[in-house]
């Protein structure tokens, strides 16, 4: 079993009824919900931009295209939307 170290901190009160709610959703506890986030924000910010740049680029070209030609001219595809509609 994990220890943890208990901590004490306030939040605002939307942010408390959102992880109440995702925490019901989920079906785990509120502090599991914020260790989690926390995991994710200090391992996120704990790249520097060159390790985010890399592991970006890590994914150009590993996926073939359909022969489209929507990366050329995707401005003109999104100007065809209508927005208020979708």
């Amino acid at each position: 079993m994990t220890s943890y170290v208990r901590k004490q901190f306030q939040i605002a009160p939307e942010t408390d009824a959102a992880l109440a709610r995702v925490a019901a959703k989920r079906h785990v506890s509120e502090a599991q919900i914020v260790r989690e986030a926390l995991t994710t924000y200090l391992a996120r910010n704990g790249e520097t931009r060159e390790e985010r740049v890399r592991r970006a680029m890590s994914i150009v070209g590993i996926f073939s295209g359909d022969g489209s030609n929507v990366s050329e001219n995707h401005d003109d595809y999104l100007a065809e939307i209508d927005w208020q509609s979708s």
